[in-house]
C-alpha cells in the first residue's frame, strides 16, 4: 500500500506538468541543476530541499537545508540554513543562517545571521547579525550588529552596533554605537557614541559622545562635546558650540556664532588681582574663559582659571549682564630663602 501511495503522488505531479499546469503543490529537491530545463514560471506551494533548490515562483513554503534560489516573486515563508536569493518581490518572511538577497521590494520580515541585502524598498523589518543593506527606502525597522545602510529615505527605526547610514531623509530614530549619517533632513532622534551627521536640517535631537553636525538649520537640541549647525533655534549644549545664526541658547565653554562676537576682557578683583580672558557672545548669551594671577599670602602664589556663563541686556553703549561660574586656584609653595 505504501508503494501505491508513493506512485500516486508522483503521478499527480507528472500529470500537472504534462497538462501544462503552472502550479506544483509539493516537491522535494536534493540538488537542482541550474540547467535542468525546468520552467521558471511554475508556482510551487511547498518545497523541501536538501542541498540546493532552484525555483520559479513560490506561494507558500520553501525550506532548504543549505541554499535556495527563487528567480521570481515569493509569497510565504522561506527558511534556509545558509543562503537564500529571491529575484523578484517578497511578501512574508525570509530567514537564513548566513545571508539573504532580495532583488525587488519586500513587505514582511527579513532575518539573516550575517547579512541581509534588499535592492528595492522595505516595508517591515530587516534584522541582520552583521550588515543590513536596503537599496531604496525603509518604512519600518532596520537593525544590525555592525552596519545599517539605506540608499534612500528612512522612516522608522535604524539601529546598528557601529554605523547607521541613510542616503536620503530620515524620520524617526537613528541610533548607533559610533556613527549616524543622514544625507538629507533629520526629523526625530539621532543618537550615537561618537558622531551624528545630517546634511540637511535637523528637527529634533542630536546627541553624541563627541560631535553633532547639521548642514542646515536646527530646531531642537544638539548635545555633545562639539556641536555645529547653521541657523539654530533651540539648545546647543557642549564644550564647543558653533552656529551660523544663533537664535536659541548656546550652553558651553566656547560659543561661536556669525551673528555673535568674540572679545578680549581684563579686570581686577578677588581672589585674583589681575585677570584676562576671552568672552564669547551669541544671541546675548555669553561665556567667559579667564586666567588670573593669585597671590594669597607670603610664600604662596598661583593662577586662577575660571569660566562664567550668563546673559547680557544691551543698553547702548553699555550692557547689563548676569552670569554664574566658578574658578579653580592652582597655588605654588616655595621657600623664603629662595626668594631673592
Amino acid at each position: 500500500m505504501k508503494n501505491k501511495y508513493l506512485i500516486a503522488a508522483v503521478s499527480l505531479w507528472m500529470v500537472f506538468s504534462a497538462a501544462g499546469q503552472s502550479t506544483i503543490p509539493f516537491r522535494v529537491a536534493f540538488f537542482d541543476s541550474p540547467n535542468d530545463g525546468r520552467s521558471m514560471k511554475d508556482t510551487v506551494l511547498m518545497n523541501l530541499g536538501i542541498l540546493y533548490s532552484r525555483l520559479g515562483v513560490v506561494r507558500g513554503v520553501d525550506a532548504t537545508a543549505l541554499a535556495s534560489s527563487v528567480e521570481n516573486d515569493f509569497r510565504g515563508f522561506q527558511a534556509l540554513g545558509i543562503l537564500g536569493g529571491i529575484g523578484g518581490t517578497m511578501r512574508g518572511v525570509q530567514a537564513t543562517g548566513m545571508a539573504g538577497v532580495i532583488g525587488g521590494n519586500m513587505i514582511g520580515v527579513q532575518y539573516n545571521g550575517v547579512a541581509g541585502i534588499l535592492a528595492g524598498r522595505l516595508g517591515g523589518i530587516q534584522a541582520s547579525g552583521v550588515a543590513g543593506v536596503v537599496g531604496e527606502r525603509v518604512d519600518g525597522v532596520q537593525t544590525s550588529g555592525v552596519l545599517c545602510l539605506v540608499g534612500g529615505d528612512m522612516n522608522g527605526v535604524q539601529a546598528s552596533g557601529v554605523a547607521a547610514l541613510s542616503g536620503g531623509d530620515a524620520v524617526g530614530v537613528q541610533a548607533s554605537g559610533v556613527l549616524n549619517v543622514t544625507g538629507g533632513a533629520m526629523r526625530g532622534i539621532q543618537a550615537s557614541g561618537v558622531a551624528n551627521l545630517a546634511a540637511g536640517p535637523v528637527r529634533g535631537i542630536q546627541a553624541s559622545g563627541i560631535v553633532n553636525v547639521a548642514g542646515q538649520s536646527v530646531r531642537g537640541v544638539q548635545a555633545g562635546v562639539i556641536n555645529v549647525g547653521d541657523t539654530v533655534q533651540g539648545l546647543q549644549m557642549g564644550l564647543v558650540n558653533i552656529s551660523g545664526q544663533m537664535n536659541g541658547i548656546p550652553l558651553g565653554l566656547v560659543n561661536i556664532a556669525k551673528n555673535g562676537d568674540v572679545k578680549a576682557v581684563a579686570y581686577a578683583g578677588t581672589p585674583a588681582l589681575c585677570n584676562v580672558g576671552v568672552k564669547f557672545i551669541a544671541n546675548n548669551f555669553y561665556s567667559i574663559l579667564t586666567l588670573g594671577y593669585h597671590d594669597a599670602r607670603r610664600n604662596r602664589e598661583g593662577y586662577l582659571c575660571g569660566w562664567h556663563w550668563g546673559y547680557q541686556v544691551p543698553l547702548d553703549p553699555i550692557y547689563f549682564g548676569v552670569d554664574i561660574g566658578g574658578e579653580a586656584i592652582v597655588e605654588a609653595v616655595f621657600d623664603a630663602e629662595d626668594d631673592d
